[in-house]
């Protein structure tokens, strides 16, 4: 084309057919990829009931000034709390990395077994540390109890995803409020020991919920990989250890803290160091 030439363009030709507004973050659900039916409600009220577990271990909280009333072990009263939060805190994303190789149902049917063993174990204690032990291995389940609300995003269709988070907290809520009153209550008529009891109940109810009604589908990792043994070396085992080891240097300094040795106290200050350093060492090394 010679400089002295015109170009004439039609408007027709300069149209421009606009490009569709989709977000790359939103995934496109394939047609009947999931069919509602009264199974996959009895599957969300059941993964919703794993929410509540993790939610109603802690309303026991509220009696500790009656325990240690009755069975003594005044300087022992803050690990009754805090034993089931660190565990739940250093084994809740394990526990979380794993379910998504190996799915999700298995732990949350065993977490729930060992709700119930936990929850009797502390309701029959004779001690403070028997209590202890107790809020330990609840604590550990509330890990696994907890993916009930991953698991229940899984069974439905995006479109009700908001409607099944929303369930499932309101559910776990109201067992909470639920919780705290009945503990109360028990307290003032009966005796601490049967709110442990009744929390029993409720993880036994899961444990049966869970089992007949949530039937996922291989997880996408286990579809990729068939053999086991593929599965477990991917675990990041240094890591696991890192981050658990670190999260519980963190939560015994500060439980002794103020309680059993003073804040500016060599066993507190190394304690903290050491789960602050393990921490800042788990991004790089993990």
């Amino acid at each position: 084309m010679e400089d002295g030439d015109k170009v004439s363009i039609s408007h027709k030709e300069m149209q421009v057919t606009p490009e569709p507004n989709v977000s790359p973050f939103v995934e496109e659900e394939p047609a009947g990829a999931y069919q509602v039916r009264w199974k996959t409600l009895m599957a969300v009220f059941a993964l919703s009931m794993a929410n509540c577990c993790a939610a109603i271990a802690n309303t026991t909280n509220t009696i500790i000034h009656f325990q240690v009333m009755d069975l003594g072990g005044a300087s022992k009263q803050a690990w009754i709390s805090n034993a089931n939060l660190l565990v739940t805190l250093a084994f809740g994303p394990v526990l979380g990395s794993l379910s998504d190789r190996f799915g999700k149902k298995w732990f949350i049917v065993i977490a729930s077994v060992i709700d119930i063993v936990g929850s009797v174990v502390s309701g029959s204690a004779k001690s403070i540390t028997t209590i202890i032990i107790g809020n330990i291995l609840t604590g550990l389940t509330n890990a696994g109890c907890i993916m009930g609300v991953p698991a229940g995003q899984e069974v439905t269709p995006n479109k009700l995803r908001p409607w099944t988070m929303g369930f499932s907290q309101t559910l776990a809520s109201c067992a909470v409020i639920a919780g705290t009153l009945g503990a109360g209550a028990f307290v003032k008529y009966q005796t601490w020991r049967w709110s442990y009891y009744l929390n029993a109940f409720v993880y036994g109810t899961t444990t049966v919920l869970v089992t007949c009604f949530y039937h996922p589908p291989p997880t996408t990792l286990r579809r990729q990989q068939s053999r086991l043994d593929d599965l477990f070396a991917q675990v990041d085992y240094f890591g696991i250890m890192l981050f658990v080891g670190s999260i519980a240097s963190i939560m015994i300094g500060l439980t002794w803290g103020g309680n059993t040795y003073p804040w500016s106290s060599s066993q507190v200050l190394v304690s903290l160091v050491i789960g602050c350093v393990g921490l800042l060492a788990f991004g790089p090394l993990c």
